[in-house]
């Protein structure tokens, strides 16, 4: 399984494994609408969009 996510997110142009979770954990807590605690994820330290840039 570890290796079919790794491969996900090396296909989708993200940097590392943390940054997958992280945004798939941001896309579902404001898909149910908790925008405040979404953002946390994006101020987060090192958290980036799939581009390198700051989302």
């Amino acid at each position: 399984m570890v290796d079919k996510l790794d491969e996900a997110w090396k296909r989708h142009g993200l940097p590392s494994r943390m940054d997958l979770f992280r945004k798939s954990l941001h896309d579902y807590l404001a898909s149910v609408g908790e925008n405040d605690v979404a953002a946390l994820l994006t101020d987060a330290p090192g958290a980036r969009d799939d581009h390198g840039g700051n989302r």
